[in-house]
């Protein structure tokens, strides 16, 4: 699955994650959100395995690295 993502962190040196979501390229009608995925990742975590693409703004430098 493809999705398109945003995280949002605490700041530009993150110690939380305040949420993630991702909507899927090819059913954009299907939106996942996670809430503070730091504090239970179970959700994220099962979810990610499913994603064979991930697309973002920065998420190579920023998001990824932090997740």
């Amino acid at each position: 699955m493809f999705v398109v993502f945003d995280a949002e962190f605490d700041s530009l040196n993150p110690t939380r994650v305040w949420c993630i979501v991702a909507r899927e390229v090819n059913d954009p009608e299907k939106i996942h959100v996670f809430e503070r995925p730091d504090e239970n990742p179970k959700d994220f975590l099962r979810f990610s395995k499913s994603v064979s693409c991930w697309i973002g703004h920065n998420i190579i430098d920023f998001d990824l690295h932090h997740l």
